[in-house]
């Protein structure tokens, strides 16, 4: 029963059998109707409901109406929405050939230039034809609008083809012209689903959406790469767009597969499965390591022939789109239809039934009756209240994040009735350090549950340590916690029992304190289980804790070794009895425990939540239980490689610095040398490109069987905090040394580059690329957090985890 609404056991009280003359009861009983007169109470009591409900059924049959009518005018947009989408297939190929056209000799592109003009001639006038017939009852703004827009920038395309041709058009204002009538095309499809309230049909929209920017930045990149190829250099500014199409093709990417169904999803991966769309990634992959050199030695023609078979593969997933959109808009029509006439017959026989139902239940009502009504309906409410109490503490109960040198488990927590009960929270710091925090509320009533809430809402107050600005040891934390919780349970005989768990990525190390809480158990490689010793402090909202109070809440360090695992739960978990009264402590230390050893905390997980149920037998717990396992990643799996930068690269990295001129507004920028890494090149490699910096940890992924589009995500990441280790970090000195420390886990990837510098404040980065787009740092920042499932710094902030799954993250 772990997580979700299912894992909940409850028991709501009946309403009590309440005498006649009780004065609760009697508060119930409905006042007697002021009329005079038999007749009129009961054209009263008959004609107001069928009134209301005859009303009430026209409402539903008007409302099918118009999801009919809406359907209809879907179905037509949906069409005028496709052709702008073959427009925009057919003007991203007269852009990447125009690019080649005005970068190289003339002959190369001309004549495939002048059949892709006819192409978009043929096409452009059948969007003509369809957008003027349209119905735009529903279609007058804004997505007409952009229409009309895009309809009068096209009207320009005759005035920029001729300026092409007679080389009066320059390469950017051609490649902006083309983007910018796209993204006016395409803007209309992201607008298409707010035109309808059917779900799954402005999902299906929006997958085709993001599909589209995805060829339109593909696109974009075979244009910029076609003249760079063809001219053998970038243009200035040039490449910093290529790699900002880059990240936000990745960020569509994203949101595509988040939105597709699963055979869309796979038929989009065969595409990167195809030789000449990895050759396309091979030669982008070149390009973006010779940026600064030129020379590419590339072909542009071989260049855009592959990148347009890329984008040719991708349509035919769009039209594949286009076709499951179709028919679950013919679906819905058609469905719409039938409603329509079923709604129709089904309210006329509802309205002829409750008219004679009315006349039946008048005839049976009795004060009695009503009086029980009330109760029951202040008991549902009460059910309904506390229920609803449960939903908010399943969305503060957080779970866990993928982090550095940390494994964690899933989450468990069953509740023997709503009200009180556990809750596991996952404290959140992105920076070097992350938070376990469970506490046990005692008691069970609507008192009990918003004592929980209130505790759990307080988390984020105390996690962090106002003097220091730093993460507030677990001591600090229920110090704070304590005095936050004093002021409500002031008076009463509420308490909590809690644990607070600060796991340090950068010194590997896990330090607790407890309020009245039982300590965590541990379970070692060799079998042996015993609970930590861990000082025990006061329960919390009960007793103000002071400096010279002796039992304050103190810290305990623990450091976990290789195949260690750590079990923190609640006092249910172990005092559970079975039908013949043993504790479930009892089978974990004898028999449970010793199966976990060397297990991942994944896989104890399963088997402790498996034997747990097992032991319940079917029954409801008697108290709360919450659990959940840590353990880490074998510390000496992890490879380690120091080096210094050779002349060569320290001469790009350095020229690449004087032409940016970051200047004090980079946020990245440090002035002075730290000791966190040994000093020199003793013992430090030289490496003369980039690549040699990470090779290893390509090869690793390679050899683990991880997608190219994957790897090249990883290589991209490591690059830029690489870069920003030498560039920023060292300040491009050549005796300063980077540090990249790797792992491979389980399939997922955990490294971190450290530097020499003094580091900086990582609060203030940017937190969209919006932020600093005029900025010449920061923008690397944001295509790490853009490839890297997580992000972390150190205090120092001289050190950067990133971390990787072996699948493309969520977004």
């Amino acid at each position: 029963m772990p997580g979700g609404r299912d894992g909940f056991y409850r028991r709501f009280p009946q309403p009590p059998n309440l005498p006649d003359n009780d004065p609760i009861k009697m508060k119930q009983k409905p006042a007697k109707p002021p009329f005079s007169g038999y007749k009129l109470w009961l054209s009263l009591l008959l004609g107001v409901p069928i009134a209301a409900l005859i009303a009430f059924s026209a409402l539903l049959v008007s409302e099918k109406r118009d999801v009919l009518s809406e359907m209809n005018e879907i179905d037509n947009a949906s069409h005028l929405i496709n052709n702008s989408s073959d427009l925009v297939h057919e003007l991203q190929k007269e852009r990447g050939y125009t690019s080649g056209f005005i970068a190289s000799p003339k002959d190369n592109f001309k004549i495939q230039m002048l059949r892709q003009r006819e192409a978009v001639d043929r096409q452009y006038a059948l969007f003509l034809k369809n957008f003027s017939s349209a119905s735009r009852q529903r279609l007058d703004t804004p997505l007409v609008n952009n229409f009309n827009l895009a309809v009068g920038e096209l009207g320009e395309l005759k005035k920029i083809r001729e300026g092409v041709d007679a080389e009066k058009v320059g390469y950017f204002e051609a490649l902006d012209y083309y983007s910018r009538v796209n993204l006016l095309l395409l803007d209309a499809t992201g607008l298409f689903p707010a035109l309808t309230s059917d779900r799954e049909i402005s999902s299906l929209y929006l997958a085709y959406y993001h599909l589209q920017q995805i060829m339109e930045k593909a696109g974009q990149q075979r244009a910029h790469l076609t003249y760079a190829f063809a001219s053998g250099r970038f243009l200035p500014g040039q490449y910093e767009r290529f790699l900002r199409l880059v990240a936000d093709e990745s960020y569509s990417e994203k949101r595509f597969l988040a939105l597709a169904s699963p055979d869309i999803q796979e038929n989009y991966q065969k595409v990167f499965s195809l030789r000449e769309v990895a050759q396309a990634e091979q030669m982008r992959k070149m390009a973006i390591e010779k940026a600064y050199q030129g020379n590419f030695g590339i072909d542009a023609s071989f260049w855009n022939s592959e990148q347009t078979i890329k984008i040719d593969h991708i349509n035919e997933v769009c039209d594949l789109l286009e076709e499951r959109t179709a028919e679950v808009v013919d679906e819905r029509l058609v469905n719409a239809e039938r409603s329509l006439a079923i709604y129709l017959a089904v309210n006329i026989a509802v309205v002829a039934f409750a008219l004679a139902m009315a006349v039946l239940l008048f005839r049976n009502m009795a004060k009695r009756r009503e009086a029980e009504e009330n109760l029951a309906l202040h008991a549902k409410r009460m059910e309904n209240a506390l229920s609803r109490a449960e939903d908010v503490l399943d969305a503060i109960a957080t779970t866990p994040d993928i982090m550095p040198f940390f494994t964690v488990s899933p989450i468990y927590r069953s509740v023997r009735s709503v009200g009180g009960g556990d809750i596991i929270k996952w404290v959140r710091f992105h920076s070097q350090y992350a938070g376990l925090y469970l506490h046990d509320v005692a008691g069970h009533d609507i008192e009990e549950i918003l004592l929980n809430i209130l505790a759990a809402s307080m988390v984020d107050i105390c996690k962090t340590n106002p003097e220091k600005k730093s993460a507030s040891t677990p001591s600090v934390f229920l110090n704070c916690l304590n005095e936050h919780l004093i002021k409500y349970c002031e008076g009463r005989p509420d308490y909590l029992t809690a644990i607070y768990l600060l796991m340090d990525f950068e010194e590997h190390e896990i330090k607790l304190a407890t309020g009245g809480h039982p300590p965590p158990w541990l379970i070692n490689p060799n079998g042996a289980v015993r609970p930590v010793e861990t000082p025990t402090g006061f329960i919390l909202g009960q007793f103000a804790i002071t400096p010279t109070t002796n039992d304050r809440y103190r810290d305990a360090v623990l450091r976990l070794e290789n195949g260690q695992l750590l079990l923190v739960c609640s006092d249910g978990l172990m005092e559970q009895k079975d039908f013949t009264g043993t504790t479930f402590e009892a089978k974990f230390t004898k028999k449970i425990g010793p199966r976990l050893a060397g297990l991942a905390p994944a896989a104890a997980f399963e088997i402790v939540s498996k034997e747990f149920e097992a032991h319940l037998n079917g029954l409801a717990p008697e108290d709360d239980v919450s659990f959940v396992i840590l353990g880490t990643r074998p510390a000496d799996k992890y490879k380690i490689l120091r080096f210094v930068p050779g002349p060569e690269l320290l001469s790009l990295i350095t020229t690449h610095r004087e032409e940016r001129d970051y200047g004090t507004a980079n946020p990245w920028q440090s002035s002075a040398k730290n000791s966190a890494l040994p000093s020199g090149k003793a013992g430090a490699a030289v490496i003369h490109k980039l690549s040699d910096s990470y090779e290893p940890v390509i090869e690793t992924l390679k050899n683990a069987g991880w997608t190219p589009v994957r790897i090249s995500q990883v290589e991209l990441a490591v690059s830029e905090m690489v870069i920003n280790a030498i560039m920023h970090g060292n300040m491009c000195c050549d005796q300063c040394t980077v540090e990249l420390s790797y792992t491979l886990h389980e399939d997922v990837l955990e490294l971190s580059v450290a530097d020499e510098g003094v580091g900086f404040d990582s609060k203030s980065l940017p937190q969209s690329i919006e932020e600093n787009l005029m900025l010449e740092g920061g923008r690397g920042h944001h295509m790490i957090t853009a490839m890297a499932d997580s992000l972390y710094f150190n205090d120092a902030g001289n050190r950067c985890w990133a971390i990787f799954t072996k699948e493309l993250p969520s977004p």
